[in-house]
């Protein structure tokens, strides 16, 4: 039996949406193979351990915390518990599940916490977190791999509103997408159809996000998204879904509640190709582990890239199984694909010293060409 931990929650505002991953990735894993063991990180950002942890009504009944909290160590790769005051080992840890929605938990922070610890983890690495967490970074990157994005300039908090109003309008027409940075869900999103309208939206978005993408608006583009994991046998592509909408933009609402959606996408083999296509090429440039779903705009005969998430709504396994009896065979290869990944990134990292100090005829700092 292998332990996993399955890591979610944190003071994002996606938190809540953050519950119901971890909670479809808990009752998902094949329990004959998989010890599935909930870490809920709170507002405090406090590791919580629990077996309550594994129920919603825990947090509908107002949850934070259960009183015993998860203590790790660097170079031990066992979890240990503490409360009031003890601590004991509880079991051998063999990898985690990032379900962390936004926030630190989807920027590459909790990535970079478990790599220096030394648990192996089952989820993309801390640069392409990072990057792509950052709506502007990046169309900032991939703008310099000839794949297209929507043109778009950044407002920040220290920005003159009035100076970047004035820029918007000089380089780009209305309407515009008001989208906060680094936030996901469509949370804090809205199109500006003139002057007054923009103001408003960023006053509203810079309230949720100090950097703010503002961007030209294409109206009745068709949205899609494709889901890409490299798994035990290579690189894994979905098929494409076209999530439906009420309004002129992708809610909130429509991708939680109504979560309406037209799976495969009622669109051409040619685009659903060039879609999966440059969902592989993303993802490869890259050199990703673990899961990611990535949005498309079409418009005009043309693809943009929208935005990349590296902690996707369940974890995006809906887009390879439909029976959701069949996502423990989707997590168990994501998991075998990303240790795959990891040995040969550990086997080139654990190489041989260089030789400067504890190498043969070594001369130490006196003796070494600087």
């Amino acid at each position: 039996m292998k332990n996993i931990l399955v890591v979610f929650g944190g003071s994002s505002v996606e938190s809540e949406v953050s519950i119901v991953t971890a909670n479809l990735v808990i009752n998902s894993l094949d329990s004959a193979v998989y010890n599935a063991i909930p870490v809920y990180i709170n507002k405090e950002n406090k590791f919580c351990l629990g077996e309550e942890l594994k129920s919603f009504e825990f947090f509908k009944q107002g949850g934070t915390s259960t009183g015993v909290f998860a203590v790790f160590y660097p170079g031990v790769k066992d979890l240990y518990a503490a409360k009031k005051g003890k601590i004991k080992k509880l079991c051998h840890i063999d990898g985690a599940i990032n379900c962390c929605h936004g926030g630190l938990g989807e920027c590459g922070s909790l990535r970079g916490f478990f790599d220096l610890i030394g648990i192996e983890t089952f989820s993309p690495e801390v640069f392409s977190s990072s990057l792509l967490m950052d709506k502007f970074h990046t169309k900032t990157f991939f703008k310099g791999t000839g794949i297209k994005t929507v043109n778009g300039l950044l407002y920040n908090a220290l920005s003159s509103m009035e100076q970047f109003i004035t820029s918007v309008e000089k380089r780009l027409s209305y309407p515009v997408i008001v989208k906060p940075s680094t936030l996901g869900s469509s949370i804090g999103i809205a199109v500006a159809k003139n002057r007054t309208d923009l103001e408003f939206a960023l006053i509203n978005a810079i309230k949720k996000d100090d950097r703010v993408v503002v961007e030209e608006f294409l109206s009745g583009a068709t949205e899609i998204n494709c889901a890409v994991y490299f798994g035990k046998d290579g690189l894994k592509v979905s098929e494409c879904e076209r999530p439906l909408k009420n309004d002129e933009i992708l809610s909130f609402n429509d991708k939680y509640l109504s979560g309406n959606r037209v799976f495969p996408a009622d669109i051409s083999k040619f685009l659903s190709d060039e879609v999966k296509a440059l969902s592989a090429k993303i993802y490869t440039l890259l050199n990703m582990t673990g899961v990611i779903r990535i949005d498309f705009l079409y418009y005009n005969g043309k693809v943009y890239l929208n935005e990349v998430n590296t902690v996707p709504g369940s974890l995006a396994l809906y887009l390879f199984a439909q029976d959701p009896k069949d996502y423990c065979t989707v997590l168990e290869d994501i998991i075998e694909g990303a240790k795959r990944k990891n040995n040969i990134k550990q086997s080139v990292l654990l190489g041989d010293a260089n030789g400067i100090i504890f190498g043969n005829g070594a001369k130490g700092v006196k003796g070494a060409k600087v």
